[in-house]
């Protein structure tokens, strides 16, 4: 590899000082660097001969004037051209570096572009218009409005295979499920997550109609009930799944007698 010497170095960044590259010569610098890159020996050998290399303070200022150092007509330009090229493209025309167009559009405030973006190109399938057949085939109707292609629909299983869905999903629960880490969740610690709390929880609501036992608001009206324990969880483990310990309780009249106030909103259960 061959070396320069400081005097030598310093003549050549005479002789380029004010020179620019042009778009054929940059290309073709880019792509031997690519392929110059590509090679192992090559990283190494940069890496080391930049080991405890530092750019100086004086360094760093001429570079950020560098960078600065596009009039401001160019810079109008440049945003009048952001508005039908990218900024690869009107760095290629201009013969600026890409730094140079993305610095010059954040200090005009220009908002960037989501990457893929196609500018003035019509999408493929724009203006295309599908046959009732293919709307069926690819359900248009569920898609536009966000929906799944069984939402709203009944009977689409059988009692049997509903069984065997939900005697294949309790198998999963808990020691073996998939994503089990030893029970060190507070909902499992708890009980929370068992079945078993699920089921009293169920027979709870369903006692009491689905009504705050308190202030006598309706599940359809706030959208949220909680099955209190009058007889503390923790204090009376034996009581936990009793259901004439249980009752129907909306979020707020339960925030009254509970010290863990608004715990679903808080996302702690």
């Amino acid at each position: 590899m061959r070396k320069f010497t400081d005097l030598h170095r310093k003549r050549l960044s005479e002789a380029h000082k004010g020179k620019k590259r042009t778009p054929e010569a940059l290309a073709k610098f880019k792509a031997t660097m690519k392929q110059r890159w590509a090679d192992p020996e090559f990283r190494k050998r940069i890496c080391e001969a930049r080991k405890g290399h530092y750019i100086s303070e004086e360094t760093k200022r001429k570079i950020s004037k560098a960078h600065l150092s596009i009039s401001s007509e160019k810079e109008e330009q440049i945003v009048k051209l952001y508005k039908n090229l990218t900024a690869d493209e009107i760095s290629l025309k201009l013969n600026l570096g890409s730094h140079v167009v993305y610095s010059c559009l954040k200090r005009n405030k220009v908002e960037k572009r989501p990457i893929g973006h196609r500018i003035g190109r019509p999408s493929w399938n724009s203006g295309i218009k599908f046959s009732e057949e293919q709307k069926v085939k690819l359900n248009i109707k569920g898609l536009d409005l966000g929906r799944a292609w069984n939402k709203g629909k009944t009977g689409i299983y059988s009692e049997d295979r509903l069984r065997q869905m939900s005697e294949f999903m309790k198998a999963k629960i808990g020691e073996k499920a998939c994503n089990w880490k030893g029970g060190i969740s507070r909902a499992y610690k708890t009980g929370y997550n068992s079945i078993q709390y699920k089921e009293w929880r169920k027979k709870i609501f369903n006692r009491d109609n689905y009504t705050c036992q308190d202030c006598g608001i309706h599940a359809s009206e706030v959208g949220y009930l909680t099955a209190h324990h009058v007889k503390s969880w923790s204090e009376c483990p034996e009581l936990r799944f009793e259901i004439s310990n249980g009752k129907t309780l909306c979020e707020n009249c339960h925030s009254k007698i509970d010290n863990y106030r608004a715990r679903f909103m808080n996302g702690r259960i």
